[in-house]
């Protein structure tokens, strides 16, 4: 038991790392009319980083039954949703909406686990 628990608090900590950096671009954007050409290649270069990460876990064979359940289907869902271009323009290509969507995705299988595993 204290194994599995373990495992799930590792799973809460990797999906929460992933919902604070789709936060933070989110962030970034979320209630601007335009953005600075600057800030568009930060967060340019955010958005390429997380959509690099979200493939690296999703490519990995899950090594326990937590993972299986929990981690691997959050970030495959969250990474549907992240289809726009990483050179796109953050508000003419709706990137919150995006953002969004992989935000509950992942938050639909962390809520639970966090639940069973406080």
């Amino acid at each position: 038991m204290k194994e599995t628990k373990k495992q799930a608090r590792d799973v809460i900590l990797e999906l929460r790392y992933f919902i604070d950096r789709i936060d933070q671009i989110r962030n970034l954007i979320h209630g601007k009319k335009a953005i600075p050409h600057d800030e568009k290649e930060i967060l340019h270069n955010l958005l390429s980083s997380l959509k690099d990460d979200l493939k690296v876990p999703k490519n990995r064979q899950a090594l326990n039954e937590i993972e299986k359940a929990y981690f691997t289907p959050g970030i495959y869902k969250a990474s549907t949703h992240l289809t726009m271009k990483v050179n796109s323009h953050p508000i003419k290509s709706d990137w919150c909406r995006h953002l969004d969507e992989a935000r509950c995705d992942i938050l639909l299988l962390l809520s639970p686990l966090e639940g069973l595993y406080p």
